[in-house]
């Protein structure tokens, strides 16, 4: 759905250049969700095609699961990585591939990107323009600051920054894009999400900011569900006139056999009317891995093809390839782009997240027990896991409510005295402190 609605949008010669700009910048460093969703979780958990949130989107190729902490046993180990994405695209003249793009990814001590590098082929050689940083982390693994520089006269050049935060599920309600400008970091345009009870995304906001110093309606998405929580439309409406005016919907069909999805895309008429434009189907194999896309046109009251993608994966689902062939002259597929992923295996420790300053979580050795207290956290349960400085966890333990925070009796830690990493859980099993301690006795 994410291309769908690129498409659409990059056709509205209503957005500022600036914006397609970031946008091209975003788009071509992650991999669309049609490449990596699986069946089930396609329609589910599928952010609506936010700039930011496709920039963050290469996240999902090394991200680890810090919810499931207290199930983990080695806070150390290998983790198989993105390492680079290239793009080619079809020379029809000669019948070969010729470079077009290349990225290169480089990973933290915890395993989650730091920097992606963009590069682009000049026809004898690789050229970098531009890199992402990831720049900081939450300690549930959300990344919370990213900024897009541009390689121009030999230095490093800020372009583009972007700020995330998340509520208490880990959703993403807010990202702030900045630009440089004048040697200073200026408000551009702002995205609020909202999400229904079951946390199913259901409007995303853009705002831009004007020099009146004030917040305005560019556009908003709106998604709305099933009782399945599956998802059954989109609503893509711009802000004109002091209201909201439809422009476009894509609506979701789901086939069992073969397992598929399919999302028709409309847009609001001068008829004051729904009109076809296009349509796009997902085919699923056993592993539920999309492995062939179909876009149509909707041209004299009929489906045309227009492009397909098949893609291919490892035996550990990563995908390794995505073939993107146009429909020619009526008659035949033709290449037309081939995306080809490499990976690789990196080491990967979590010491670093525990490595913070975190003011709101204080930690004290007191004669009869340990105790701790989390600030703003009034839940009357707490659990607690403590690992060692090898990594291995060493104890798993509930906190009973003391005071204005909660005490581990020594009777019930049966650990000796040393440097300990500590993670601390709500009664949901959600993470909300992690931090380094000396524990005496």
């Amino acid at each position: 759905m994410s291309s769908i609605l690129f498409s659409f949008r990059a056709k509205r010669t209503l957005l500022a250049t600036k914006y397609l700009l970031a946008l091209f910048l975003c788009i071509s460093n992650f991999t669309t969700s049609a490449q990596t969703e699986k069946y089930y979780l396609n329609s589910k958990t599928q952010q609506l095609p936010t700039l930011s949130m496709q920039t963050i989107s290469d996240t999902r190729y090394n991200e680890l699961n810090l919810q499931n902490f207290k199930n983990i046993n080695n806070l150390h180990g290998d983790k198989i990585v993105l390492k680079e994405k290239l793009e080619q695209d079809w020379n029809r003249s000669n019948n070969e591939w010729i470079n077009a793009n290349k990225y290169t990814y480089n990973y933290n001590t915890s395993g989650y990107t730091a920097e992606i590098i963009q590069l682009n082929w000049s026809g004898t050689e690789w050229k970098v323009i531009g890199k992402n940083l990831f720049k900081s982390y939450d300690l549930f693994g959300n990344l919370l600051e990213n900024e897009h520089l541009a390689w121009k006269d030999s230095i490093w050049v800020n372009s583009v920054k972007y700020l995330l935060k998340y509520n208490s599920n880990g959703k993403n309600v807010e990202c702030l894009w900045l630009w440089w400008n004048d040697n200073l970091w200026v408000n551009a345009q702002k995205e609020t999400y909202s999400y229904d009870s079951n946390q199913n995304l259901t409007t995303a906001l853009w705002e831009t900011w004007k020099d009146n110093n004030l917040w305005v309606n560019e556009r908003k998405y709106i998604k709305s569900y099933d009782s399945n929580n599956d998802t059954i439309s989109t609503m893509l409406q711009f802000w004109e006139k002091d209201q909201w005016e439809d422009q476009w919907r894509g609506i979701y069909t789901y086939y069992s056999n073969p397992p598929a999805i399919e999302v028709l895309s409309e847009i609001w008429s001068s008829f004051n009317q729904w009109e076809k434009r296009h349509k796009r189907i997902n085919f699923y194999d056993l592993n539920e891995l999309i492995y062939e896309s179909i876009n149509y046109d909707w041209v004299d009251s009929m489906w045309v093809n227009n492009l397909k993608s098949d893609n291919l994966y490892d035996s550990k689902k990563n995908i390794t390839e995505e073939l993107v062939q146009c429909w020619w002259n009526d008659t035949l597929w033709i290449n037309q782009k081939k995306i080809t992923y490499a990976y690789q295996t990196i080491p990967v420790s979590i010491h670093s997240l525990f490595n913070n300053h975190d003011n709101s979580l204080k930690v004290k050795t007191l004669s009869y027990g340990l105790y701790i207290q989390k600030t703003g956290y009034n839940n009357n349960n707490l659990m607690i896991t403590f690992y060692n400085l090898k990594g291995r966890k060493v104890a798993f333990i509930k906190a009973n409510k003391y005071k204005e925070g909660f005490l581990i009796p020594w009777d019930n830690l049966k650990i000796s005295a040393g440097i300990y990493l500590i993670t601390l859980f709500d009664s949901k099993n959600r993470i909300i402190g992690n931090k380094k301690i000396t524990l005496k006795k």
